[in-house]
């Protein structure tokens, strides 16, 4: 290979690097610095995610923080830079940088969590202490799950496969599958695939519930419910599932009720649809804060005419009982504006004066 092509794939190379985002540059940055770390000393034990480690009396609670990024394989390495590189080009432009990192945080940081209490589960039902101090929890499969969740929220019916029908929104399902594929023929070690399981779920829990967005929190979506990421035999069961435990972590009060805010005052074609109320039902409270807006109006006005200054005459200096205003009750059909939809304008009123009285007090 000459130095023309040489130099050619540099600058080729170097564009790429140059085009990508801001997370995906710091992902790949410590992939590749931790994985440098292991030709010095072993980085699973101090670095990854160790359940009889993680517990008190040694508490290494650093792991949490940084176990994504410590790969002591290449091709293990080569993955977790594609999963980095690939799913932070396509979720920041519409996370954004920080959200997207505190997104990313959130999932690496569950997953890990809920990966150790799985083994220390499994040591309580076994006594096995291989649980505990031989299994390391490491790599980037719990980022990987929460970013293809992102992704199906994101575009969800983007055809993937489109020779077999699949879409965007498969693929949680199909890497878990794959995952667990490599796990069963000794490919992968069973963390990959505990670390990527609880970081989607951790990722579908944090969009569904409590990320907020300029609407309110959480997205409460039929298409991004739990149960849309299985095949349609499935969903039947899970949904049935998913809602009892919601429910019941609505009564126990760790998950709440997600509401929306709308600005109904901003110029917009969107159309509320209240659920339980009919056409006829807000024709008849139309009506009746219409007849309610007009009662104010007319004790408003009654009020102004009694309290109505005197005027005094020019010429004699005494007040003259003929000089009065006539300020008569505004009527609906004259004295209110109405919108193009019929509705009444509770701010223009129309008071007419009588021109001979009116002559007089000039």
């Amino acid at each position: 290979m000459d130095a023309r092509s040489l130099r050619s794939m540099h600058l080729s190379f170097a564009g790429v690097v140059y085009n990508l985002g801001v997370t995906a540059k710091i992902g790949s940055l410590l992939l590749v610095f931790f994985y440098t770390l292991s030709y010095l000393f072993d980085p699973l034990k101090p670095l990854a995610v160790t359940p009889g480690y993680l517990i008190p009396p040694n508490f290494w609670i650093w792991t949490v923080v940084t176990h994504p990024f410590v790969e002591v394989h290449i091709l293990l390495l080569l993955c977790s830079v594609a999963a980095v590189v690939f799913s932070s080009n396509f979720l920041e432009s519409s996370f954004g940088t920080v959200n997207l990192l505190i997104y990313y945080a959130i999932v690496c940081i569950a997953s890990s969590i809920c990966s150790a209490l799985y083994y220390f589960f499994a040591y309580m039902v076994t006594f096995n202490v291989d649980y505990l101090f031989d299994v390391h929890i490491n790599g980037m499969s719990g980022l990987l799950g929460g970013a293809v969740v992102a992704v199906k929220q994101i575009a969800g019916d983007q055809p993937f496969i489109g020779a077999v029908g699949l879409q965007l929104k498969d693929m949680t399902l199909l890497c878990f599958v794959c995952l667990l594929g490599l796990k069963l023929f000794g490919l992968l070690p069973g963390g990959y695939v505990l670390s990527y399981g609880f970081g989607a779920l951790a990722g579908w829990i944090y969009l569904r519930f409590y990320q907020n967005h300029s609407k309110g929190r959480g997205d409460q979506t039929q298409q991004f419910a739990f149960k849309y990421f299985f095949p349609k035999p499935a969903q039947g069961p899970i949904g049935t599932v998913s809602n009892i435990v919601y429910k019941f972590l609505l009564k126990v009060k760790i998950c709440r009720k997600t509401t929306y805010r709308y600005d109904v005052g901003a110029p917009s074609n969107i159309t509320l649809t209240l659920s339980g109320v009919n056409s006829l039902d807000a024709e008849r409270r139309r009506n009746k804060a219409i007849k309610a807006l007009d009662e104010r109006l007319k004790k408003s006005t009654s009020e102004a005419s009694a309290a109505w200054p005197s005027l005094e005459d020019e010429e004699v200096g005494k007040i003259d009982p003929e000089s009065t205003v006539n300020v008569p009750h505004p009527t609906k059909p004259d004295s209110q504006s109405s919108s193009p939809d019929g509705s009444a304008s509770p701010d223009i009123v129309t008071i007419e004066m009588d021109s001979t009285s009116a002559a007089e007090n000039v």
